[in-house]
C-alpha cells in the first residue's frame, strides 16, 4: 500500500493546472448577469454577457490581459487537485451562510491530465473550492 501511496504522489506532482474558468451566473435578470474569468499561467480573459429589458441580447464584453506571476500561483496554491477531482459535479442547497444568493457559480480547472467542472446552485458552500470561489469574485468585482 505505502508503494502505490507514493507512486500516486509522485504522479500528482507532475500535474499542472493550464486553466482556471469561474462563470458567475445571475440568474434572470436586466444587463449584464452572466460572467466568465478564464484564467490560465499568463493571462486571464474576462467575458460579460447580457440582456436588456425586452429580453434582447446586449453585446458580449471581453477583455484580456496579463496577470502575474504571484497572481497565477497565489491561484493555484490554494487548489487541492484530488479533492476537486472526487467531488461531484453539481451542488444544490439553501444554506444562508454560503457565497451564492441566487443563479449558478460553475467552477472549471483543467490539468495536464484531468478536466473537471462543479456547478453551484441556490447558496451552496462547499469546501475545499469556498477559498478559491471567493477569492475569484473577489477579482472579477475589482475589474
Amino acid at each position: 500500500v505505502s508503494c502505490n501511496s507514493k507512486q500516486t504522489t509522485e504522479q500528482n506532482s507532475e500535474e499542472k493546472i493550464l486553466t482556471i474558468k469561474h462563470n458567475e451566473y445571475k440568474g434572470e435578470c436586466i444587463g449584464y448577469c452572466d460572467t466568465d474569468l478564464i484564467f490560465d499561467t499568463t493571462n486571464v480573459l474576462y467575458i460579460k454577457r447580457g440582456w436588456d429589458s425586452n429580453s434582447k441580447q446586449l453585446p458580449e464584453i471581453d477583455t484580456s490581459f496579463q496577470i502575474s506571476d504571484s497572481l497565477w500561483n497565489n491561484l493555484i496554491s490554494i487548489i487541492n487537485i484530488d479533492k476537486i477531482m472526487s467531488l461531484d459535479s453539481l451542488y444544490r442547497t439553501d444554506d444562508s451562510g454560503s457565497w451564492v444568493s441566487e443563479g449558478t457559480i460553475t467552477f472549471e480547472i483543467i490539468t495536464t491530465r484531468k478536466q473537471k467542472k462543479i456547478t453551484f446552485v441556490n447558496r451552496k458552500y462547499l469546501q475545499p473550492l469556498d477559498s478559491l470561489n471567493k477569492k475569484l469574485i473577489e477579482f472579477r468585482r475589482e475589474l
